[in-house]
């Protein structure tokens, strides 16, 4: 079955969300063992947390001229501030990237890999999300043709905002009285993109056609008390 990427919460930050809404799954409820240990707890345990950032993503799928390869690429640029319980809020800019390949006729796989990365260039568009542009050099851990190993792939990749703004929010809370408490809101305004560029892999470009995605301007708190 050919694989789509799609990235949620990772790239490092705990509860990053790109593009959500009210249809993200909640958190699982407690088990009986942490409801056990939270009883025991001796005080009240609060955790806090916030982000805030621009984000950029990108879907690109393409077939060579035979019709057997056939090639998917996931990117996501980002610019985000992220604040943990008992740090200062950083901000930095991210990079992720997901490759597949498959030979449809023969059902060979012969590229699989995903790769994230700090060492980015990203600039986007904050007020109107109209544009973003995303540049790194990135070496992917992959599954290669029946071997593990990791490919360089260069990335420079461009959004252009082609529809309106759609905003979106969810919020969702989780109770058990005088145990524990969960809560999480979610904001985020979205302009989808067509997008197009190179990512470049010893020569060849796996995303000859134009891809399509969005910009997003994110803000989520997230709190958990257990008493």
């Amino acid at each position: 079955m050919f694989r789509t990427y799609y990235l949620i919460a990772v790239i490092g930050v705990p509860l990053l969300v790109v593009g959500c809404s009210d249809d993200t799954p909640p958190p699982s409820a407690p088990n009986a063992e942490q409801l056990q240990a939270a009883r025991r707890a001796p005080a009240t345990t609060v955790v806090h947390y916030y982000f805030r950032g621009v984000t950029a993503d990108a879907s690109f799928s393409s077939s060579d001229p035979s019709g057997c390869i056939r090639t998917e690429v996931y990117v996501l640029g980002a610019e985000e501030t992220s604040k943990a319980p008992g740090s200062k809020a950083v901000t930095q800019p991210r990079a992720s990237i997901g490759v597949f390949q498959l030979n449809v006729c023969t059902d060979e796989v012969l590229l699989d890999g995903f790769g994230d990365t700090y060492d980015v260039t990203f600039r986007a568009d904050r007020g109107q999300l109209t544009e973003a542009r995303l540049q790194t050099t990135i070496l992917v851990p992959v599954y290669d043709a029946g071997r593990y190993t990791e490919v360089q792939m260069k990335v420079d990749v461009a959004w252009t905002g082609n529809v309106g703004l759609v905003s979106e929010s969810s919020r969702y809370g989780f109770r058990f009285p005088r145990v524990w408490m969960e809560s999480r809101r979610t904001k985020a305004v979205t302009r989808y993109a067509a997008v197009s560029g190179t990512v470049m892999v010893e020569g060849e470009n796996l995303i000859p056609l134009e891809g399509y995605g969005g910009i997003s301007r994110t803000r989520e708190g997230y709190l958990d008390v257990v008493h």
